[in-house]
């Protein structure tokens, strides 16, 4: 099965994506590391191919078949990939399982301050552009607030809906809670 995790930026994807890896499916973790050393879930393969595609927060991306299948080439089994939400076209065809990944917007948005600096203002922009490009896609929503604060339900029905076996104590131990940006 393939998962797409879609995502607006600093809402807790990263652990999301790792709870999907430790339920068994691959998503090239802990080959990249944060600055503060910390594996990150996403796919060192993908991000220059789709870098040249992509046109602003909040836009999606032209449909492209060869990208498509280049992508569909290189995924099999189990497979997990999380990207910005900007590029659903390209994963749409592949019809996968679709988690959509939410935090409150201004927690999201003071810790792309504090990450990348420029204005809260600008932030808050791309992010609010982004949430009504993921509110336009059908899929299950995980909340990221909810889980640090050991509400797991969004998880919970997000893997039943596609029948993924879960395991609670697994699940659970993906969360780091002194790792979570403000």
């Amino acid at each position: 099965m393939l998962v797409v995790i879609l995502m607006a930026g600093r809402t807790g994807s990263s652990m999301v994506a790792k709870m999907f890896n430790l339920h068994g499916f691959e998503t090239h973790s802990g080959k990249n590391k944060t600055s503060l050393g910390y594996p990150v879930y996403e796919h060192g393969w993908l991000r220059p191919f789709l870098k040249p595609l992509y046109l602003g927060a909040g836009v999606f991306v032209a449909p492209n078949t060869v990208a498509t299948k280049i992508i569909g080439g290189r995924v099999s089994g189990d497979y997990c990939i999380k990207t910005g939400v900007e590029y659903w076209p390209l994963l749409e065809p592949l019809k996968p399982a679709v988690i959509l990944v939410k935090r409150n917007v201004f927690s999201a948005v003071e810790s792309m301050h504090c990450k990348r600096g420029g204005t809260h203002g600008e932030h808050y922009k791309n992010y609010k552009a982004r949430l009504d490009l993921m509110n336009s896609i059908d899929g299950q929503w995980i909340d990221t607030d909810e889980i640090i604060a050991r509400d797991y339900s969004s998880v919970l029905e997000a893997f039943a809906y596609y029948k993924i076996p879960l395991n609670y104590t697994v699940m659970k131990s993906a969360v780091e809670r002194d790792r979570w940006h403000h």
